[in-house]
């Protein structure tokens, strides 16, 4: 049930800043794809442009590492775990969610990321990816930085504000439950 986050994130959002704010929840290992993020990221940024990277891992001081011989330290920022409110606070504060990961299951951060309002960008390899892929807001990328720094470009031009009304709102768990009810008397 994403409705948490669209609440929090109607009554708390932040429009006041000048460049996009790009956000990347998740854990910090390599199937995350966090390391071509900040290379994309490298690729499309402005000057106002910021990234903010919520997770840890096995991973976390090698991507420090990265965007310190990138010279991104003033636009990057690793903001450790989160917990559930200190993520929708992020949604607040952010515009676009990117989850650019080779391998995932389904990526229910997309799903939270798109009712608050967010612009979402995963890869095309993401479960959730032709779950929302006709969603306002919702881009697909290959997993390479080239391609993640593509519909990072485009999101930012696309983004008008925090999505009204987003689709995703409408599969609520009661919905779900129905739709496996009817799914059943088939049988």
């Amino acid at each position: 049930d994403v409705s948490y986050f669209a609440n929090y994130s109607s009554s708390h959002r932040v429009e006041s800043h000048s460049g996009h704010r790009f956000l990347y929840v998740g854990q910090l290992i390599a199937r995350k794809n966090v390391e071509s993020l900040i290379r994309a990221f490298n690729l499309m940024k402005s000057p106002d442009d910021t990234l903010t990277i919520a997770g840890d891992g096995e991973l976390r001081s090698t991507l420090q590492r990265l965007v310190t011989s990138l010279d991104l330290e003033k636009q990057i920022t690793f903001v450790g775990h989160q917990n559930q409110q200190q993520i929708a606070d992020l949604h607040a504060h952010s515009d676009t969610l990117v989850m650019p990961s080779t391998n995932e299951v389904w990526g229910l951060v997309a799903n939270e990321a798109l009712a608050s309002g967010l612009h979402v960008i995963v890869s095309d390899v993401a479960g959730v990816a032709d779950f929302i892929e006709k969603m306002k807001g919702a881009y697909l990328c290959k997993t390479d930085s080239e391609s993640i720094a593509e519909m990072m470009k485009v999101s930012k031009a696309d983004y008008k504000g925090p999505i009204k009304n987003p689709e995703i709102l409408g599969f609520t768990p009661e919905r779900f439950a129905d739709e496996l009810v009817e799914a059943t008397r088939l049988f």
